[in-house]
């Protein structure tokens, strides 16, 4: 401090000292920030890294996963083919096959292929031999697991009508009821807070007493309202090793499920019979006796719950044959306002047996191969992920089913018609063919 003229004092050094502590702190305070923003990109950038080579890793290990049910696949339809040939040869390539898919062990594709790893569970993906990008990621199937009998079959109805064709085939083992869950939350769209409605829209279309003709709501207002679906739910069967076409079609029933609160076919005890339902005339002049004039086939009103997790309605359906043996089964199901979700079990009424996968039901009887499960685990280095899938052949699920079907001795004269009024269909053909000097049986398309 220096004292000047006239008693005033000087502090231009002291201010010269303040200057340059401030300058310190704004160097120190920007190093600081530069600092910290770049160890915050670095961890960032790190972290961006490690999430995209945990997806890498996380979609090698699935496309591994992936690649060992291809493979099962591939043993499938060798084990079906083995088994519809009977071909059960000591030391053949069917016994190995046979072997390996009943021990239901992790080694199932190695032993059934013969890979030369022998009782190993891995199984290496690769596509040559050379170090290409699947053997850096060490990608591997560890573990393949196949059941070709199982107690369900799952599936979704398809474009709301067309008809799912359901082989109910088993190992020699006789059923007379099906299981039928269907309908879950999703199906129907909603949301968090919406609440599915499972009333009659009104008494002539489910209840009171039956009219040639029942009201339904139209697609839009089924669809505003949140309600269900209607099922039909159908059943072909046959005797095997020889068709008759009176039986089969007086066999042949359908019967429409409608989604309500207070309905039959809950459990097993009030099993729907399709005995009861479609009471329609057969092909033959035979066994007409107790036909009325109508046969409407009405819906059934079955009873159905909210429930978030699964299924929300379940219905028990008994065979025309009951356990007839030496029976081939069919199912067939469609769906109309909406395609549903389902799951198919075959009972037999008469078992006690808990099920395997609910010990709540009794008398379950396993599918064999209609759609087996395929349990596989994909490692890709140190990242592992699981594929439980359900697989079913081409003559399962695409095998023909006709919507409708005619069989006649002679000629047949078909009269389509395209119209809006029902007043306009009339069925002239038949006359118009006989005027002209010829003979046949007129059929009016609607």
């Amino acid at each position: 401090m220096i004292k000047a003229k006239g008693g005033r004092m000087k502090y231009q050094h002291m201010r010269n000292e303040q200057n340059g502590a401030v300058s310190l702190f704004v160097v120190i305070f920007t190093a600081l920030l530069f600092v910290a923003v770049t160890v915050g990109f670095t961890v960032l950038m790190l972290s961006d890294q490690q999430a995209a080579t945990d997806n890498d890793l996380a979609q090698s290990a699935l496309d591994s996963a992936n690649a060992g049910t291809e493979d099962a696949k591939r043993v499938l339809a060798q084990y079906a083919d083995c088994q519809e040939r009977a071909l059960t040869t000591p030391g053949s390539n069917c016994e190995k096959i046979r072997t390996a898919v009943n021990r239901n062990e992790c080694n199932t594709i190695n032993v059934a292929l013969g890979s030369a790893s022998g009782d190993q569970s891995e199984r290496k993906i690769q596509q040559s031999e050379a170090n290409d990008n699947a053997s850096a990621l060490q990608q591997a199937y560890t573990c393949v697991k196949i059941t070709p009998n199982t107690e369900t079959y799952v599936g979704k109805t398809r474009n709301e009508g067309d008809i799912r064709l359901i082989p109910l085939k088993t190992d020699g083992a006789q059923f007379d009821v099906v299981k039928i869950s269907w309908l879950k939350r999703e199906d129907m769209e909603l949301g968090a807070g919406d609440t599915p409605e499972f009333t009659p829209p009104n008494d002539d279309a489910v209840t009171g007493a039956p009219e040639p003709y029942q009201r339904l709501l139209t697609k839009t207002e089924w669809r505003e309202q949140n309600r269900g679906a209607v099922l039909r739910v159908g059943a072909l069967q046959y005797q095997a090793g020889g068709v008759n076409l009176n039986e089969l079609d007086d066999k042949s029933r359908a019967v429409f499920l409608y989604s309500g609160r207070a309905g039959l076919g809950n459990q097993q005890a009030n099993a729907i019979d399709l005995n009861n339902v479609d009471n329609h005339r057969p092909l033959t002049a035979a066994d007409q006796s107790n036909l009325s004039g109508l046969a409407v086939n009405y819906p059934a009103e079955v009873r159905c719950g909210d429930a978030p997790q699964g299924f929300m309605c379940h219905t028990y359906v008994r065979l025309p044959s009951g356990m007839t043996p030496n029976q081939l089964h069919y199912l067939t199901l469609a769906s109309v306002y909406r395609d549903t979700s389902f799951e198919v079990s075959l009972i037999n009424s008469t078992d006690s047996t808990p099920c395997k996968n609910n010990t709540a039901e009794t008398g379950c009887v396993e599918f064999k191969n209609v759609q087996p499960e395929i349990d596989v685990t994909g490692r890709a280095n140190n990242v592992f992920r699981r594929v439980v899938s359900r697989v079913e052949s081409a003559d399962a699920s695409e095998a023909p089913y006709p919507r409708a079907a005619l069989g006649v001795a002679g000629d047949v004269c078909k009269n389509f018609v395209v119209t809006d009024a029902p007043d306009d269909y009339k069925d002239d053909a038949a006359t118009d063919a006989i005027a002209q000097g010829g003979s046949c049986r007129s059929l009016t398309t609607f």
